[in-house]
């Protein structure tokens, strides 16, 4: 069964629970997103926004912790989207399984994304000095 056989089979109940439900994950995808894009700019404006006195790889530098940290946070954000759409034990509930093949494609690749950011994010925190010597 596809997604659309699955949603005409709930009753009006279920549809309004989907639907509740499907806004609510929305929602949450949204504020992954914020934490993704303040993330990948945090560098950047850690560039403009340095001191006259500092050097400017240093201050690239500090942008990869901050990066870090909104990586972490939208990572958290992925979980506890995972967690919502995706219940356990409950497998043969057409409601969930309606999310489970709305969101589960959608939320590996959040995740994996969160991870790749965090990666970035180390290097860039612990080698930024370095990587902006050769990108400079």
């Amino acid at each position: 069964m596809n997604n659309d056989e699955i949603y005409a089979e709930l009753e009006d109940s279920g549809k309004g629970w989907v639907n509740e439900r499907v806004s609510l994950i929305n929602k949450s995808f949204m504020l992954w997103w914020v934490f993704v894009i303040c993330a990948v700019v945090a560098p950047i404006i850690a560039i403009f926004i340095k001191p006259d006195l500092q050097p400017m790889n240093t201050w690239f530098q500090r942008g990869g912790s901050i990066l870090v940290m909104l990586s972490v946070l939208a990572e958290v954000q992925a979980n506890s989207i995972e967690k919502f759409a995706i219940k356990k034990g409950y497998p043969g509930l057409y409601c969930d399984i309606f999310l489970v093949n709305k969101y589960e494609r959608n939320i590996k690749l959040i995740k994996y994304a969160s991870h790749v950011l965090i990666f970035i994010g180390t290097a860039i925190w612990g080698y930024g000095d370095v990587i902006y010597s050769y990108i400079k």
